[in-house]
């Protein structure tokens, strides 16, 4: 045992974590039946972004790219990510499900509720919350007698064990589905607890300039649709109490500041999201991001707008993100420190690690995230030797271990942050080694320089699968659109490694491995 890494992990953490990780292992409040309120009915203003095909028929599923017959709602032999997955139960909500197969899976749901440790678990009740709701609101010709009776209780249950252990995305997630539920059911307990984590959280969870703080792209999408499903809530609710509509509940109101916090709250990640993504709409794949799980940048632009917001571009800031673009040319450098410190499950030790497109195609790119499962390959993917940064004998620049812990973590100073110019320091090595990187950009050339006292550092550089790279000398690196010119260089070699874009997918890449002592410069000129 590792009493220097796992103090490094707990100081970090805040009381409330500990206090409810061992309250949580004393008493886990069950699953108890209730009668939901009368009022259960809200006629949504807008349709939501439609949910992917999941669900491919004859008790056939496919979730993070791995496709399995049903067999119980607690199977694990897929890992605990795919069995989260069909617990969510957002695939109700895919275009073309026939209301007759929804209601027999909602059926099966509720036969075995009480028993299921997997569904039963917050986050997958509080996403399954949702997602029913959204279901019930949108088709509510479809619900039998009982459906929202279980669809209450789940609520009740997710009330009690909302996950303080956890916070961050978890827990937001959360009171994200206690709100929906408090306007479904006009309930003014689910809504006074809503409204009070809300309040919290959104101001703590996201950054001045409009990032999700644990600067993962993927689930700063994740949030922001969230933050746009409430407010197309809220403004159809209103709308509802405004047009006199007898289903509303005169004893239920919605907090106008509340209100307002949420629409804040979304434009500035929205701005965010428009000042991170590349030219062809795409978010950066760094910390733990994936495609095809998060809604695209352009189905939240195009969502927002259709319920009446405006948002402005932001200036990437507190996320700890910076972009430089010089033309053909965009990069995306990892200029900050861990901001969620309490919660950096989804960090990886990517400190000055950087992704660069040419032409609007993938040309230096992130390892990527391939599995949530612990072990070799989830460890690898979160190490520094996986992204695009300098190493010292192997170490990485972020104590990340055990899946989702980090113990140690650099100091990191931006010492330059100009729109051209980034220069970026950071210890993680220990205080007494220092990582300086300098990222310019001018006409068809960008440079990265590397100035770190210590012998024997590597500098790696993961190439996007075709590209083709050739050594031409310990000097230069050539590919099909562009040429690395070296300075400071000692040593090149050149493996073979995988990446991932997509849960449980790997594509093949090179990956050039650059020794040299004390500074290191890539000139990455295009041809």
């Amino acid at each position: 045992m590792d009493l220097k890494k796992i103090f490094h992990t707990l100081r970090y953490l805040k009381a409330t974590q500990i206090f409810h990780q061992l309250k949580d292992r004393i008493h886990k409040p069950g699953l108890k039946m209730m009668k939901a309120p009368g009022v259960c009915s809200i006629a949504l203003k807008v349709k939501p972004i439609s949910k992917p095909r999941c669900y491919e028929g004859d008790d056939q599923f496919t979730f993070i790219n791995i496709t399995d017959r049903f067999t119980s709602w607690e199977e694990r032999r897929n890992g605990n990510l795919w069995a989260f997955n069909l617990n969510y139960m957002d695939w109700l909500n895919q275009d073309g499900l026939s209301a007759e197969e929804a209601c027999r899976w909602i059926d099966r749901y509720i036969e075995s509720m009480q028993d299921n440790g997997t569904g039963n678990d917050p986050y997958p009740t509080a996403l399954r919350c949702m997602n029913w709701i959204r279901l019930f609101t949108l088709h509510p010709e479809i619900k039998k007698a009982g459906y929202d009776d279980a669809l209450f209780s789940q609520c009740l249950l997710l009330r009690k064990r909302l996950e303080y252990k956890l916070l961050a995305n978890h827990l937001l997630e959360e009171l994200f589905a206690l709100l929906l539920a408090a306007l479904y059911f006009q309930d003014n307990s689910l809504y006074k607890k809503a409204k009070s984590g809300l309040k919290k959280e959104l101001r703590e969870q996201f950054l001045n300039d409009g990032a999700h703080f644990e600067q993962s792209p993927m689930y700063h999408c994740i949030m922001t649709d969230r933050l746009l499903d409430c407010i197309n809530y809220v403004q159809s609710f209103d709308r509802q109490a405004k047009d006199g509509d007898a289903r509303h509940n005169h004893d239920f109101a919605i907090d106008n500041d509340l209100a307002q916090l949420l629409v804040n709250t979304a434009c500035n990640a929205l701005g965010h999201l428009e000042a991170i993504v590349y030219q062809d709409g795409t978010i950066p794949l760094m910390n733990d991001a994936a495609y095809k799980i998060a809604p695209t940048a352009q189905e939240l632009f195009d969502y927002a707008k259709k319920l009446g917001m405006e948002w402005t571009k932001k200036k990437l800031a507190d996320c700890g993100y910076r972009k430089l673009s010089n033309g053909r040319m965009e990069l995306v450098a990892k200029v900050g420190k861990i901001t969620a410190t309490y919660q950096p499950g989804h960090s990886h030790a990517d400190t000055l690690s950087f992704e660069l497109r040419i032409d609007g195609k993938p040309f230096i790119v992130d390892t990527g995230t391939s599995t949530y499962d612990k072990g070799e390959r989830r460890n690898y993917e979160r190490s520094s030797r996986a992204h695009n940064t300098v190493t010292i004998d192997n170490m990485d620049n972020c104590e990340v271990w055990s899946g989702f812990r980090v113990g140690k973590r650099p100091r990191v100073d931006i010492k330059v942050d100009d729109p051209t110019d980034i220069i970026a320091r950071h210890d993680g090595f220990g205080r007494a080694i220092t990582h300086e990187r300098w990222f310019f950009a001018c006409d068809d050339t960008l440079k990265v320089r590397d100035i770190i006292n210590a012998k024997n550092a590597v500098s790696r550089l993961h190439f996007a699968e075709g590209t083709n790279v050739t050594l031409r000398d310990n000097n230069t690196i050539e590919t099909d659109t562009a040429v690395i010119r070296l300075e400071g260089a000692t040593d090149i070699t050149l493996t073979s490694d995988f990446y991932s874009t997509q849960y449980n997918i790997k594509k093949k890449c090179q990956v050039a491995e650059i020794s040299f002592n004390q500074t290191l410069v890539h000139n990455i000129e295009l041809k």
